[in-house]
């Protein structure tokens, strides 16, 4: 299965074909048992901003206002 996700917004582990729920009409994967229910405890908002964060598709064009990217580690 293909997710629109690399790693959990919640937790951030590998997701698993068994851990879903649909975000804007894509499979967004979850790594544990409980990250489907936080996921559906966020605000939209919340959750554009995890998903942000984990979208294996995105460039590095998202429009979030002022954001910081002094947490991100370089590889």
């Amino acid at each position: 299965m293909s997710f629109a996700n690399s790693e959990c917004p919640i937790m951030g582990g590998e997701p698993t074909e068994e851990l879903t729920a649909e975000y804007n009409g894509k499979t967004i994967g979850f790594c544990c048992e409980g990250c489907p229910e936080k996921w559906a405890a966020l605000s939209d908002e919340e959750k554009a901003e995890k998903f942000a964060k984990v979208d294996a598709h995105a460039g590095h064009d998202h429009d979030a206002e002022g954001h910081d990217h002094s947490g991100h580690a370089s590889e």
